[in-house]
């Protein structure tokens, strides 16, 4: 047997541990995009919300969260594949294979879809705040339109991304109780 500090940390490895990281993180994720979903989201489709304020909280929104589900995600996708490496023997494997594919299609749907889409948003000029006895012209009109436009467009990559994660936690879930189910 190894000494005390080496057999924690040959526990801390194990491929067991590795699968309840990625199920840890991967729930994070979900959840986060969950809450983005369903608490702050369903503004964006809101016709009558003033855009100047849909932007604004649009970019409070991704920079909040992207500082916590970027390394979450990764650390998730890294963690299923290296469990389902490590247990390439067993049943678990296919689910948390299959989860870190997911989290893989998750990190290239923010790169090449939702990234450019948040920077085309962050490069809007600011919408003006106009009273509403008065009409906008033309131009803010079109701006405004194509403010709206773009953060529905986001809101609905925002959902396919969420049920993706949604689809790879549980993929994860399902690895980690056949890891642990007793024969």
């Amino acid at each position: 047997m190894a000494p005390f500090p080496l057999c924690c940390v040959a526990g801390l490895a194990s491929s067991e541990s590795v699968a309840t990281l990625a199920a840890a993180t991967t729930g994070l994720v979900s959840g986060l995009g969950l809450e983005v979903l369903t608490q702050e989201a369903p503004d964006f489709k809101d016709a009558n919300a003033p855009v100047a304020n849909l932007v604004a909280e649009h970019k409070k929104i991704v920079k909040r969260s992207s500082k916590l589900a970027r390394p979450l995600v990764i650390a998730g996708t890294v963690a299923a594949g290296a469990a389902a490496y490590g247990n390439r023997d067993k049943h678990a494997a296919g689910p948390l294979a299959v989860a870190a594919a997911v989290n893989g299609a998750v990190i290239a749907l923010s790169l090449f879809l939702i990234k450019p889409l948040e920077t085309e948003i962050e490069a809007l000029p600011p919408p003006t705040n106009a009273s509403p006895n008065k009409k906008p012209d033309q131009k803010q009109a079109a701006a405004d339109s194509k403010a709206r436009s773009l953060l529905q467009r986001w809101a609905k990559l925002h959902t396919v991304r969420v049920a993706l994660s949604g689809f790879a936690f549980g993929s994860t879930l399902c690895g980690v109780l056949l890891l642990n189910k007793k024969h």
